[in-house]
C-alpha cells in the first residue's frame, strides 16, 4: 500500500560503528525506542548480523525492489548528505 519506498544503505562499518556506540552508552539501560525490561546488552550474534547485511541481506532486498511497479517511488539513501536532500526536498 505504500507509494514510497525509502532505503536507507549505509556502509558496513558505520553501522557497526552506531551499534556498538549504542551498546557503550546503554549498556544495561531500557532505551526509549525498545521494549520495556528490553536492556541494551552485547549481542554478538546481532555484531554478526549487522557486520554481514551488506554481503547477504542487501542483495536479496535489491533483488525485491527491481520487481516493485513503476508507479512507486524508490529512494536510495547512502549517506547523510542524500538523507538530508530527501528530507529538504520531500512531502512526506
Amino acid at each position: 500500500a505504500a507509494d514510497k519506498i525509502i532505503i536507507l544503505d549505509r556502509s558496513r562499518w558505520l553501522c557497526l560503528f552506531r551499534v556498538l556506540k549504542r551498546i557503550i552508552l546503554n549498556y544495561g539501560k531500557s532505551r526509549l525506542d525498545s521494549a520495556e525490561g528490553c536492556n541494551e546488552r552485547f549481542d554478538w550474534e546481532f555484531l554478526v548480523y549487522t557486520y554481514r547485511f551488506n554481503e547477504v541481506k542487501r542483495p536479496k532486498i535489491y533483488e525485491r525492489l527491481f520487481k516493485v511497479p513503476s508507479t512507486k517511488e524508490i529512494f536510495i539513501l547512502k549517506s547523510n548528505k542524500d538523507i538530508r536532500q530527501f528530507l529538504a526536498n520531500s512531502k512526506l
